[in-house]
């Protein structure tokens, strides 16, 4: 089915399909998409990541209900990368994805009966495909402009329905983090919870182009599927329907359905080697243009009093024709003929000869002198094809004015006001184009040309010297060509439509025009920026391990992006980061000339868990003219400092009683699946042959041999290179009774569920952190910190025999100091009267890195 530009202009013939909107602005789905990740891939490079505050979810938790709450502390997701996900104007939505790029959380048990306990601790990495999403149906998200002219989608319009998190397992806990995001949103600060698209800058405020509301919808193509399996599904367009300053009474249009037959705004023309020539279109309202662009400036030219020119409906037959300018009065003011002349004339014997003085002057229906006035009452500006036309019938009656005086002996005065019928008509066409460079519409004016016809005038024909009758009707001639100059000179002005067609991305030239007609409303056609849609890096983004001297064989810290663009295109490469981290001899051109090898740093100089570097490609091409074109490309590379990495990291299990624990492991970029096969110990691999690349998941079952408690290791390897999580199992009827943590004591003031869940922040290399054990009395109800007294013991769980000290040390008073180098993501820590009556535990996060030297 042909789409063609030709076709399509004369579907919209005589019509207006703007449904009340001041303006339809249309992307390629695909292209518009492309820009996002550039626009991503620069958010990056800003370093405009969103650091969630420390919270505890819920946070009307009690410890008066048995219930399990998250503690979350120092997530840091990365900036937004939005994408249209469909193509449906039914069910039109954004997706929204944020990765989780560090940060970690915990899963506190409280009960009425007994201590606060931790249950699951999850670190939070790059590689640990943890992501939040939100489904924005575009029906239900306003998409708007503040005041200071900044362009938004408003995220609080989200419900928590729309939004996922898979930072945690069970339903109730994925919903309590949906509800929270959603509720951070909705409670956040404008600057917080709006997606900015950008900010229109320097915009002419008397344009009444300026956008002030916009509607988003997806629509699908012609030849786009209805099958999600096709490779055409999704393929179409992102549809914003704007209101603009024009629109005074704050008002808003109806929005198309599927079936409704709205047509689909981008040509599919294409040039000789199959190359798509349009992306975009802007569509201005026929109403808008005429009404609130070409009748002001109109009036403002013709600049007469008595011209009123009304926006009026084309009488086409159609369910939506266009408008046009009609003047129901006035007039256009000409020169004005204002002759006498006198002479002597023989009167018959013996009268003297007589003194005639003769006057002509254009005038009014009272003689009065007045200029010719074109009366335009019937004038028409049309929307006609590729044109603006105006059309004028050219024929009114002009009142002249004729005093034939004969002075004395015998005075007498000859006065006559009769009609002179004019005739000119004209038709004047304003064509347009638009600069690809500005967006800005110029028009062209060109008129046809005919005589001037002079009519009923015999009173002319009376005035008996012909060269006073020539000068006459050459005079009047002239003075009505200079009204008919000024009609036919109107001019529209300049159309500068930059910021509608740049909505989504005001900052930049995103959609250039280049070819423009007004069948109806005016259309204008372009392609989508090619010097940012035509180049593509990939991977877009991807997860790198630091670079570890002791892993060097075992681990890949690189990544190659590869650009696709312009054959034969010149590459440079470019890398940069906000960590002030050196970038020197890290990302270097490879042979095949396009494509880059990338190398992550050493992980001595992480401050922590991960953080983020841009690549980028400027790529210049040599054209045939001489001249040379210059596309860019960024992509994201995101340093992680262990090349494995399991979660849960540590949790607590009772015997043959608690459910399977799921372990995921992930592998950065893959990095270390050369070195061998994967492989689980101490739990079940359950790894679907639909899992993402470099994603494991096992199942542990809790089981306890022997004992009251023991700490159980599940180890994910590839070769030598591992992770290890940990499972405290405790024996059925066993139950914590000591609160552990490092949260701040006060005897008799603090509640010692607050030790339990206090200072839960991951500990530096080589720093340390003093633990409390409060037991309380059950019956006196007092509390007291015993991790220092000679009653208490504590040890770190899983130190190796003899303890090398690669988990830390811990003091006999409870002071924990973490390793020079950490090998795990935590360790537990068990505090145990000496009687065994009773013990407690907790859980220590450690950052990456490394002891400043």
């Amino acid at each position: 089915m042909s789409n063609s530009k030709t076709d399509l202009l004369s579907a919209l013939d005589g019509k207006s399909i703007t449904l009340g909107w001041n303006a339809v602005v249309v992307y390629n789905r695909d292209r518009i998409n492309a820009l996002f990740a550039q626009q991503f891939a620069q958010k990056t490079a800003a370093g405009n990541n969103l650091v969630v505050p420390d919270q505890e979810i819920p946070d009307n938790h009690s410890s008066s209900a048995s219930d399990i709450y998250l503690s979350v502390s120092d997530l840091a997701l990365g900036p937004p990368l939005l994408s249209f996900a469909n193509a449906d104007l039914d069910t039109s939505t954004a997706a929204l994805t944020m990765q989780f790029l560090s940060g970690y959380f915990f899963s506190i048990a409280e009960s009425e009966t007994a201590p606060s306990t931790i249950s699951r601790y999850d670190g939070v990495l790059p590689d640990s495909n943890f992501n939040l999403t939100a489904t924005l149906d575009l029906s239900k998200t306003e998409g708007d402009i503040s005041s200071s002219g900044d362009v938004y989608l408003d995220l609080s319009q989200a419900s928590a329905a729309d939004i996922s998190v898979n930072l945690v397992e069970g339903q109730s806990n994925i919903t309590q983090l949906s509800t929270y995001f959603q509720q951070l949103f909705n409670q956040a600060s404008d600057e917080q919870k709006r997606y900015p698209l950008g900010s229109l800058q320097n915009i002419d405020s008397s344009n009444p182009l300026n956008p002030t509301q916009f509607a988003l919808r997806t629509q699908p193509a012609p030849t786009a599927s209805a099958n999600i399996s096709d490779k055409s599904y999704g393929d179409g367009a992102v549809v914003l329907f704007i209101q603009t300053a024009a629109n005074t009474s704050g008002t808003t249009g109806s929005l198309p359905s599927s079936g409704s037959g709205y047509p689909y705004l981008i040509p599919d023309d294409t040039d000789s080697a199959g190359n798509a020539l349009y992306s975009g279109a802007v569509i201005v309202e026929s109403a808008t243009l005429f009404d609130s662009i070409i009748r002001p400036a109109y009036l403002s030219q013709i600049g007469s009093d008595d011209v009123v020119l009304n926006t009026k409906l084309l009488d086409n037959g159609t369910a939506s024709p266009a408008s046009y300018l009609m003047a129901a009065t006035g007039h256009v003011r000409g020169g004005t003929l204002d002759m006498s002349w006198e002479f002597y004339e023989e009167q018959p014997y013996p009268a003297p000869t007589a003194h005639v003085i003769v006057t002509v002057h254009t005038s009014d229906t009272n003689k009065n002198l007045q200029p010719v006035l074109l009366d335009i009452t019937g004038m028409t500006v049309v929307p006609s094809a590729q044109s603006i036309k105006l059309s004028w019938s050219g024929q009114f009656d002009q009142f002249i004015y004729q005093l034939h005086h004969q002075l004395s002996p015998n005075d007498f005065q000859d006065i006559t006001n009769q009609s002179m019928r004019i005739s000119y008509p004209l038709t004047s066409t304003s064509t347009p184009s638009v600069d690809p460079d500005s967006n800005i519409v110029k028009i062209t004016n060109s008129r046809s040309s005919t005589d001037i016809t002079l009519g009923g005038y015999p009173w002319c024909n009376e005035i008996d010297d012909a060269e006073y009758r020539d000068q006459i009707t050459q005079d009047l001639s002239g003075d009505t060509y200079s009204a008919i100059e000024k009609l036919a000179s109107l001019q529209v002005p300049d159309i500068d439509v930059f910021t509608l067609s740049n909505m989504l991305f005001p900052n930049d030239n995103a959609l250039q025009l280049s070819d423009a007609s007004v069948p109806g409303d005016m259309a204008l056609f372009g392609q989508i920026n090619p010097s940012a849609t035509t180049c593509l890096l990939s991977p877009l983004q991807a997860t790198v391990v630091a670079s570890n001297p002791a892993q060097s064989a075992l681990v890949n810290d690189t990544q190659v992006f590869t650009l696709t663009g312009p054959a034969g295109a010149t590459i440079s490469w470019s890398l940069s980061n906000n960590a002030d981290v050196c970038t020197d001899d890290r990302i270097e051109g490879r042979e095949d000339g396009i494509s880059a090898t990338y190398k992550a740093p050493d992980i001595s100089l992480l401050s922590s868990a991960s953080f983020q570097e841009v690549i980028t490609a400027v790529a210049v091409v040599d054209n045939a003219d001489g001249t040379t074109s210059t596309y860019t490309a960024s992509a994201v590379a995101i340093v992680s400092a262990n090349p494995i990495n399991i979660n849960p990291c540590f949790a607590y299990a009772v015997s043959g009683s608690s459910a399977p624990i799921t372990f995921t492991a992930s592998v950065v970029n893959k990095s270390a699946e050369d070195a061998g096969q994967p492989a689980w110990g101490g739990a079940t691999d359950t790894t679907p042959d639909s899992a993402p690349p470099g994603i494991y998941t096992a199942s542990y079952t809790p089981t306890l041999s022997t004992g009251a408690y023991g700490l159980e290791t599940v180890t994910f390897s590839i070769g030598s290179v591992s992770a290890t999580a940990s499972v405290l199992v405790v024996k059925p009827g066993l139950y914590p009774t000591l609160h552990v943590g490092a949260g701040t004591w006060h005897a008799g003031d603090t509640d010692p569920d607050e030790v339990v869940a206090g200072n839960l922040t991951p500990l530096a290399p080589g720093a340390s952190r003093q633990l409390a054990a409060i037991q309380t009395n059950m019956m006196t109800g007092e509390s007291t910190d015993i991790a220092s007294t000679p009653g208490c013991t504590c040890s770190i769980l899983g130190a190796p025999v003899p303890d090398d000290g690669s988990l830390g040390s811990l003091s006999a008073t409870g002071l924990y100091t973490a390793p020079a180098l950490a090998k795990t993501t935590c360790v537990a820590i068990m505090f145990m009267t000496t009687s065994g009556s009773d013990f407690g535990y907790t859980v220590i996060p450690l950052l990456p890195g490394k002891t400043a030297a």
